[in-house]
């Protein structure tokens, strides 16, 4: 890789339209759709379509594929021009609107100077490399050629591999042919640099979700500035070529902040349905993660159970929609689905019921989770989840209020207790059926709730230093 050659920049320009403008297109058209006030800014707009433009490619492959038709760059550059046609239209729209939110300008420019930054350093990781690393890579990049060379789904490995069949996850792979097919690259090439990309994507993504949970812009640009500069995760994925986990985990956090939105005060039915975009999406693009997806619900509905206990029909209420939102976006991909029950599962029960102690000794080792986390960011985490819940205990009587049965909103200080929650399923996942998830696969992914808790912990210090000295959000946000 040579991040001198004029020709790259070109490349990131256009991974950089291909993986935000058909979600930001998506994201408009729901709000327009169902006739609903926008749900944010327009900044927001682009920053939540970095994660369901991942969900979008490899949706739209499937469905290619299932009609019988083939990707071609002609197919996707009209695609990509539609897409940027309307969403250039909800700029124009917004700007004749004159809609802003106080302080936007702040943000934007610190989020954005973190992307920059965090670009310039995934190029340096790479600098100097002709094919990706590890044995993963080596994986995907035979994947991403498949669906390269013919435009679908693959139906098996052949020519590469004697596998009559095909089951695996094809996400990231998607996105990596996506951008061959666009540019002319070479597989190898376009897997090293979309994997940079997606790291990259990691960052605006955690202030998305974090965002949302604390209702707080600065607890959002902590855990940006952790997730990208200070967490070893997920930046080490370069070393094993984990892209397509980290795929994954860019979706993840987008489809979380849907699940909030829904599963809490929010009803709007445009959030509904990218919710249930979204699963379909985790539903082809890690399935591993798709079950974080469904350990994060199980806490936040473990959560709302215990906050508001007797108000039945608010509970009720707000897990049907987020039941109905899984159950929709499962039915989206019931072909898929099909494929991996018939080929898939019979296969890896059989897998599963031949590992042996010594196995799942190394596989599911504990250890794993605390050499990769290290110390210094569970810590963070820790201070986080202390200021959260020393703040839920003081309020608790407002928060545990039964006066209002059909309120479920989340407080930030019990977003702390949700995502501990949630650290704590993800650990214990890993015995519920052994060798299914690994503590590997867990130990790369703890820097989500960690980075969550450890944003939420820097943006307190600042209002408690904001508030000593008399200093504006916007200097810490710049800073």
């Amino acid at each position: 890789m040579d991040t001198a050659s004029p020709q790259l920049y070109v490349h990131l320009l256009i991974a950089a339209l291909a993986f935000t403008l058909p979600g930001a297109a998506l994201y408009l058209l729901a709000y327009r759709a169902f006739r609903e006030q926008h749900g944010g800014d327009f900044t927001s707009a682009l920053l939540v379509g970095l994660g369901l433009s991942i969900a979008f490619w490899p949706l739209l492959l499937l469905y290619v594929s299932l009609v019988g038709s083939r990707f071609t760059p002609l197919m996707l550059w009209v695609v990509l021009a539609l897409a940027g046609l309307y969403v250039g239209y909800g700029a124009l729209r917004q700007w004749r609107e004159r809609r802003k939110t106080p302080g936007t300008q702040f943000i934007v420019l610190a989020l954005g100077g973190m992307i920059v930054l965090s670009l310039i350093y995934r190029l340096g990781d790479i600098q100097g490399l002709d094919v990706p690393m590890f044995g993963d890579s080596l994986h995907h990049t035979m994947i991403t050629t498949i669906i390269r060379d013919t435009g679908r789904v693959p139906a098996n490995y052949q020519p590469y591999v004697p596998v009559e069949t095909f089951t695996y996850h094809f996400g990231f792979h998607t996105l990596a042919a996506v951008f061959a097919l666009l540019t002319g690259s070479a597989p190898a090439y376009s897997v090293l640099l979309v994997g940079q990309v997606l790291n990259v994507m990691a960052v605006p993504a955690a202030y998305v979700l974090n965002r949302q949970l604390f209702s707080s812009r600065l607890a959002g640009l902590g855990a940006a500035l952790i997730t990208g500069f200070f967490s070893t995760m997920p930046t080490y994925y370069v070393n094993w070529g984990r892209y397509t986990q980290l795929a994954g985990q860019v979706l993840l956090v987008i489809a979380l902040a849907f699940l909030v939105r829904i599963m809490s005060s929010g009803r709007k039915r445009a959030d509904f349905a990218l919710l249930a975009l979204c699963v379909a999406g985790l539903t082809v693009v890690h399935y591993r993660v798709l079950i974080f997806f469904g350990l994060f619900a199980l806490a936040l509905a473990a959560w709302q159970l215990v906050s508001r206990w007797g108000g039945w029909r608010g509970l009720l209420a707000s897990w049907s929609r987020g039941l109905a939102a899984l159950l929709i976006g499962f039915v989206a991909v019931l072909p898929w689905i099909i494929n991996l029950v018939v080929n898939y599962v019979p296969g890896l029960t059989r897998r599963l019921g031949t590992v042996t102690s010594d196995y799942l000794a190394e596989y599911d080792d504990p250890n794993t989770i605390r050499v990769y986390l290290g110390l210094a960011l569970p810590a963070l985490g820790l201070i986080g989840l202390v200021i959260g819940a020393t703040r839920l205990y003081t309020s608790r009587k407002a928060i545990l209020s039964h006066a209002d049965p059909e309120r479920t909103k989340l407080p930030a200080s019990a977003a702390c207790i949700v995502l501990a929650l949630w650290t704590g399923l993800l650990v214990a996942s890993l015995w519920v059926v052994p060798g299914a998830i690994g503590s590997y696969t867990v130990a790369i992914s703890l820097y989500i709730p960690l980075s969550a808790l450890g944003g939420y912990a820097l943006s307190s210090a600042s209002d408690w230093l904001g508030g000593l000295l008399r200093i504006p959000p916007t200097t810490f946000a710049m800073a």
